[in-house]
């Protein structure tokens, strides 16, 4: 059976594709899918979605689970101590997509498929996309990445990662409706090397000069001393012809960058 939660339902969509896909390579049969529409933070007995893939494990309906990661059900380590503990008495098994899986990336998940945003990074699968400075693309950013580092494979810490990202973009997606320039949007682009380090891009347009600019400035420094504090490694540099800025973060698979 399949489980994801995340409030943006066509990025929740792709995700079961791809772990039905996972499933479908490894001969298992799809009992059951289930996708709760709300962020992750909400607790696994308040999920409808949750509680249904908990009555089909008890009844044996379904010998094992197969999600992004154990975070998409508890967001706490103990817990999800507790949640692997449960699942070996029952027993199920669980099973994530891994960066070894390379044949369950749908097409288009590869290399060609995402421009380069900034000085070339030599990368084994890599995805990108654009977004406009509205108040909705937060939210759909965040749930674009944790679809596609499942989609690209990355073996580190997903939410780390997507924290990271959030980051690097939420001062240049201000929520205030007067700050925002939707003609101005930013390009995101994340690609895993051979040696499954995460790169991820964030492209902005240049120059800043106008105050809000100035104070996004502001707000970006300290938004990138935080992305340190989760163990990237940050880094900043302009493109060739000085229209767009790319802020780039690097994430190793086993613990913070040393």
């Amino acid at each position: 059976m399949l489980y994801t939660a995340g409030a943006h339902a066509p990025a929740a969509t792709r995700t079961l594709a791809a772990l039905r896909h996972f499933a479908v390579l490894r001969g298992w049969h799809v009992v059951h899918e289930a996708h709760d529409p709300v962020p992750l933070h909400v607790p696994a007995r308040q999920r409808t979605g949750w509680r249904s893939v908990e009555r089909v494990l008890v009844a044996r309906r379904a010998t094992g689970l197969v999600i992004p990661a154990l975070h998409e059900v508890t967001t706490d380590p103990a817990r999800q101590t507790a949640l692997r503990r449960w699942l070996r008495r029952l027993p199920a098994f669980t099973a994530s997509p891994r960066p070894t899986d390379r044949a369950t990336r749908p097409p288009g998940t590869g290399r060609a498929a995402a421009p380069e945003p900034g000085p070339g990074v030599p990368a084994a699968r890599a995805w990108s996309r654009s977004y406009a400075r509205t108040e909705a693309s937060p939210g759909r950013l965040r749930d674009d990445a944790r679809t596609h580092l499942i989609l690209l494979g990355w073996p580190g810490d997903t939410a780390t990662a997507i924290e990271v990202l959030g980051r690097l973009a939420h001062p240049l997606l201000p929520p205030d409706r007067s700050a925002l320039d939707a003609s101005a949007g930013i390009t995101v682009r994340l690609a895993v090397t051979e040696q499954e380090h995460l790169v991820m891009d964030v492209r902005i347009p240049r120059p800043d000069t106008a105050p809000a600019d100035r104070n996004r400035a502001v707000r970006l420094a300290n938004s990138l001393a935080n992305a340190r504090l989760q163990g990237a490694e940050v880094s900043c540099f302009p493109s060739e012809d000085a229209w767009f800025t790319t802020l780039r973060a690097l994430l190793r698979p086993k613990g913070p960058a040393r």
